[in-house]
């Protein structure tokens, strides 16, 4: 057998390397070429592709953008080319200052003296971005009617968003969201005050942010809760903002799950239409920006509903957490795995639903859905097969 020599191999090495180096290099000048068109700062986004007919409304909402070092350089892009390019105010803010292309983000340590003098950083610092990233918010565009704060991995629906704030009066004190309990500050005074979960969105109007900017300063002392969105939340109850009274319809617009988790808690009515998606993959990202944008439905003006998400992401059927259903039994299994229940329904044509009682740890399939209740200790899923079209909107 003939031997190669160590010198040659670590030649050959040498050149795989170089062109892995070149191949590497070419992509990020193309992908910052691309940014470099987009012509965005930190501060705003004046962006020539801004399409009034998909995001009408759009240049009176602010959005601010939360992210990290880690986080930011690998799901930016993809939010700039996507949902992103279609809002004109934006503030991008971070854990520390990162530049992506030609975008400054900012760290939030230098929006606030108070986090200079402690020096916090990591998860630290992502719970005391609210209060500086807002205010910011509000003092780069103080003519806007709505304040909203995503995460870097939240997809929102833009004309389901502008359907939405159509209802209200932006001058009135609003916040939207979905609702929270836990605040995790100990030294609240009110155990049952709703916040808006950061990941899925906090909307703040116009009346509620001049609010907040007049009264921040009654913020601080809850700068010491374990979490920035109660903190939030907590304070804006103080100062005389509350959340929004129909609890229930923010827990159906804003979700703090992407609809290709397979729990994922869909809403009963597909009519509805989700404004929200939290934890968002790129392949979700891309998924729901087709079904916003270049849809052929959409083309017929018909609405983002929760049934053109459920076809779109070829889930296995629909799951809600902590309910019970009832229905005539096929086959019942000694099991609590809620994947394996669920697949085993989903291989029966018969089988419409599936209900998994923990403290028994069974597994039952049923043939028919005769009722469903709320209740502790079981969860309660539908079959692919069952039908979740949108019947009145057809």
């Amino acid at each position: 057998m003939r031997k190669v020599s160590r010198s040659r191999l670590s030649l050959c090495a040498f050149g795989y390397r170089k062109i892995l180096l070149v191949c590497t290099s070419l992509f990020l000048i193309l992908l910052l070429y691309q940014f470099y068109w987009l012509n965005i700062t930190f501060a705003s986004v004046s962006n020539s592709s801004f399409d009034s007919t998909i995001a009408k409304g759009s240049s009176k909402i602010a959005f601010a953008m939360k992210t990290g070092k880690e986080t930011g350089v690998v799901r930016l892009p993809l939010l700039l080319l996507t949902y992103l390019k279609h809002f004109q105010n934006v503030l991008f803010f971070s854990d520390e200052d990162i530049q992506i292309g030609n975008i400054h983000v900012t760290g939030v340590v230098s929006l606030s003296s108070k986090l200079k003098k402690e020096g916090s950083t990591g998860w630290d610092l992502d719970q005391h971005k609210f209060f500086p990233g807002f205010m910011r918010l509000y003092e780069l565009f103080p003519s806007c009617d709505w304040y909203i704060m995503l995460d870097d991995d939240t997809y929102i629906i833009l004309d389901n968003l502008n359907g939405f704030l159509s209802e209200f009066d932006p001058l009135e004190k609003h916040f939207f969201g979905s609702p929270r309990l836990e605040t995790g500050c100990t030294q609240s005074k009110h155990q049952d005050t709703y916040f808006a979960m950061g990941g899925a969105g906090v909307i703040l109007s116009r009346g509620a942010m001049l609010t907040l900017h007049q009264n921040i300063n009654k913020c601080e002392k809850f700068y010491v809760c374990d979490y920035g969105d109660g903190a939030l939340g907590e304070c804006l109850r103080e100062i005389g903002v509350l959340f929004h009274k129909n609890v229930e319809r923010m827990l159906d617009l804003f979700n703090g799950e992407t609809p290709s988790q397979h729990d994922f808690p869909w809403v009963r009515d597909s009519c509805k239409r989700p404004i929200t998606f939290h934890h968002v993959k790129p392949h979700d990202t891309q998924r729901l920006y087709e079904i916003d944008t270049i849809n052929p439905n959409n083309l017929e003006k018909k609405p983002v509903t929760y049934e053109l998400v459920y076809n779109k992401f070829e889930t296995k059927g629909r799951y809600y957490e902590n309910y019970k259903g009832t229905g005539k039994e096929i086959e019942v299994y000694k099991t609590d795995s809620k994947v394996y229940c669920a697949d085993e329904c989903n291989k029966l044509k018969t089988c419409k639903a599936w209900l998994i009682d923990v403290k028994r740890g069974t597994c039952s399939l049923l043939r028919s859905i005769e009722s469903m209740e709320e209740l502790p200790n079981f969860h309660f899923g539908i079959s692919k097969n069952a039908d979740y079209s949108c019947k009145y909107l057809q």
